[in-house]
């Protein structure tokens, strides 16, 4: 489990942390209308639809861990 995208038939693309107890949810952005498209993943990028457009993310790298 941990961190996950994911896009809602309202076509919001959601950050989320999954536990085995729930999710906690980070961030909600609309990012195209009612959708059932699933979104596709390049790299760093999300790609997302809907019945009239395609739209791009560029999504923040992850950063290395400082943990020794």
């Amino acid at each position: 489990m941990g961190d996950a995208l994911a896009l809602n038939a309202y076509g919001e693309l959601v950050f989320i942390n999954l536990v085995k107890e729930g999710y906690t949810e980070y961030r909600r952005d609309q990012v195209v209308g009612k959708t059932w498209a699933h979104p596709a993943y390049s790299n760093n990028r999300v790609f997302s639809r809907d019945d009239k457009s395609v739209v791009c993310h560029e999504l923040p790298l992850a950063r290395k861990s400082l943990r020794k």
